[in-house]
């Protein structure tokens, strides 16, 4: 099972995220992450997921 998506602009956010368009994405890879198995979770264990996705993705991106 895989994630469908909406684009939905709340307070201009996509104006804000498509001026870094590499920024805009890496988060939906990181959302649509074909390895997350949607049927399997609730909505309060794919938001830890994802959270851990997005520290993961940033420690790894930025280290020197």
């Amino acid at each position: 099972m895989r994630i469908n998506t909406r684009i939905f602009s709340y307070r201009f956010a996509e104006q804000v995220l498509n001026r870094k368009l590499s920024f805009n994405q890496e988060i939906e890879t990181i959302i649509k992450d074909p390895s997350i198995d949607v049927s399997q979770l609730s909505r309060p264990r794919f938001n830890e997921i994802v959270e851990i996705s997005f520290s993961q993705k940033g420690k790894s991106e930025y280290r020197s």
